[in-house]
């Protein structure tokens, strides 16, 4: 994202990534880091941010688990105008099970607010080298909502969990998310 061409641009780990502090746990770094207290710390962050840039509207871009919590943030506020994921774990549950490792019991997960995220428009890129977030769960979270017409799944070429997103990104960036048509979902 260091090839950002934007000015305005905040950016934010989740809850005990890159500082720790007393209130790090073993459960805040795994278990708990989709849950309503790391949910609330990052809204927290994206109010203070808000008002000290004067924003009203803002939107959330979500790397790998950041995605989760992009999702997330942005079911729970009324300012976010579009939300763009990489390499995005967008359902944890289903990847957990994918990967066939131990399920976080306190995860929220972002389709249980499908309602109000399927009136945001959505771009989700995934690489076509990404064995940890591939394909399958961009397919898996726009296939599991109602209304698809705001849902935007993108491969990037060559792209790993980790590598190629920023030599891409000036060009994902040029990507708009927008709504379709109802009439034009068919794909």
């Amino acid at each position: 994202m260091l090839e950002d061409p934007y000015a305005d641009i905040a950016y934010l780990g989740r809850p005990c990534q890159y500082i720790m502090t007393d209130s790090c746990n073993k459960s805040v770094w795994t278990f708990g880091r989709y849950d309503s207290t790391s949910l609330e710390s990052m809204n927290e962050a994206i109010d203070y941010l808000k008002k000290m840039g004067g924003y009203k509207e803002l939107e959330l871009v979500g790397y790998s688990g950041g995605a989760t919590l992009a999702l997330l943030s942005a079911a729970h506020r009324k300012d976010v105008t579009s939300i763009w994921t990489l390499a995005g774990n967008l359902d944890p549950h289903f990847t957990n099970a994918f990967h066939k490792v131990t399920p976080m019991p306190s995860a929220m997960n972002p389709l249980d607010f499908q309602e109000r995220l399927s009136q945001i428009p959505q771009l989700h890129f995934y690489g076509s080298k990404d064995p940890i977030i591939p394909y399958q769960i961009s397919k898996h979270y726009r296939n599991s909502l109602s209304r698809q017409n705001c849902i935007s799944i993108n491969r990037v070429e060559g792209a790993t969990h980790s590598q190629v997103w920023n030599q891409e990104w000036r060009r994902l960036i040029s990507v708009k998310p927008e709504c379709r048509l109802i009439n034009d979902e068919k794909e």
